[in-house]
């Protein structure tokens, strides 16, 4: 289970929310558990006179939130995997490499930041 890099992305979202993106490279034993999660279809909700959005799950999913802490910044932020994808970048390492057997994914995870969650 080897994640072997991992750059963080962070943007302005709806109502005062951010969306964290998450990139790297993988081993294909960390796929599942990237894919794991992953709240398809949401809605974000207001509530009147305060910064932040509820999420409203769509899709019948049951999310987990989650504390991502971007290296870089002096907080974390809750949030829900809304977004997720591995694919191939390269082929399985050769004997001589770090990772030898291992074919080497790229991935995307991209988080919403919420304060609430509704079913």
């Amino acid at each position: 289970m080897t994640i072997l890099n991992e750059n963080y992305r962070v943007e302005e979202g709806e109502f005062g929310t951010v969306v964290i993106t998450v990139t790297g490279r993988c081993t294909p034993d960390e796929e599942a558990g990237i894919r794991d999660e992953v709240v398809t279809k949401y809605a974000l909700t207001t509530i009147p006179n305060v910064k932040g959005a509820i999420l409203k799950v769509l899709d019948g999913t049951v999310p987990r939130r989650v504390d991502v802490s971007p290296p870089t910044h002096d907080h974390s932020y809750r949030c829900v995997k809304v977004k997720a994808i591995c694919r191939h970048f390269a082929p399985p390492q050769t004997s001589d490499m770090p990772e030898a057997g291992n074919a080497i994914l790229f991935f995307s995870i991209v988080y919403q930041e919420c304060g609430e969650l509704r079913v």
